[in-house]
């Protein structure tokens, strides 16, 4: 064979190799990308579902919150402008969620004036304002003959509370006195004084 026929397989041979070893190494270099975008694809799908699961667990308690049961006190706190007293009435209601029992009071329209104040699964707080006196105001008078107790509303408005029959003529002078131009009275034990000494 003549020597440039020997060069010539010679280079085409080594260019062969050469060919074959750069598609094996860009063939093995696609490979390898592959896996790692499969391997970064696979991290992120494990973080994804780490965060699913976890959005879910708390999905799960949140719904659990506002399905589980409790036995709530309700507390409901009139604010009485005109005297400054604040007049408390408290019940418990048994296996209800905070949100049925909210919307079981505020269905009722005596109860829309109250507010929020505080609410938790053992107890819910209410309360409202009004621009009078609290009922434990009272004014006992003789008003035609008979000895009559009123709730002083505020400066202006008095309501019938309570008709007392008695006798006048059995009422002690100083207390008959007092009648005439009317005791006011300030609490409800004051005024059962009142009333066991008028009875008596």
């Amino acid at each position: 064979m003549e020597e440039n026929t020997r060069y010539r397989i010679f280079v085409a041979v080594a260019l062969l190799m050469l060919l074959s070893f750069g598609i094996f190494i860009g063939f093995r270099s696609t490979k390898n990308n592959q896996a790692g975008t499969s391997s970064d694809i696979d991290a992120t799908a494990v973080v994804k579902n780490q965060d699913e699961d976890y959005n879910n667990e708390n999905e799960d308690m949140l719904n659990a919150n506002n399905t589980k049961k409790y036995d709530i006190k309700v507390v409901y706190e009139t604010f009485y402008s005109l005297c400054n007293e604040t007049i408390r009435k408290e019940e418990l209601v048994y296996d209800t969620t905070i949100k049925e029992l909210e919307e079981s009071i505020f269905s009722n329209k005596d109860n829309r004036d109250y507010e929020v104040i505080e609410e938790s699964n053992e107890k819910l707080v209410l309360r409202k304002t009004l621009n009078r006196n609290c009922p434990n105001h009272y004014m006992v008078k003789i008003d035609n003959g008979s000895v009559v107790i009123y709730n002083i509303v505020d400066s202006t408005v008095n309501t019938v509370y309570k008709t007392i029959d008695t006798q006048l003529e059995l009422i002690r002078p100083e207390m008959l006195e007092e009648l005439n131009s009317g005791i006011k009275v300030d609490s409800e034990e004051e005024l059962n004084y009142i009333i066991e000494d008028l009875e008596s």
